[in-house]
């Protein structure tokens, strides 16, 4: 009982607690190709800690997502970070 208690928090209620406390302190973008690498490191765990090897393939898959969330937060541009419920960007705002 104790055992599985451990598991379940070293497997979910921690990681989850620090995925929140990265949130407030990482950039929205950042804190994105650091959970689209989380794939990739558990798939080194398992080769650590396992002997669990992964196919051309599927390395190649964890490759692509890593690689398009590094492409998606490159193509922000200024219109990708402004506020559209900020009223002051509105039709008749002016601006400074």
């Amino acid at each position: 009982m104790l055992r599985g208690l451990g598991i379940a928090l070293l497997s979910s209620a921690i990681p989850y607690s620090l995925e929140l406390l990265a949130l407030r302190s990482l950039k929205p973008g950042v804190f994105g190709v650091l959970l689209s690498l989380e794939p990739a490191a558990a798939a080194l765990a398992g080769l650590i800690i396992l002997g669990q090897t992964l196919d051309l393939i599927q390395l190649g898959g964890m490759a692509l997502v890593v690689m398009a969330s590094i492409l998606i937060m490159g193509r922000r541009g200024p219109a990708a970070t402004t506020n559209p419920l900020d009223e002051s960007a509105g039709p008749g705002a002016t601006g400074p």
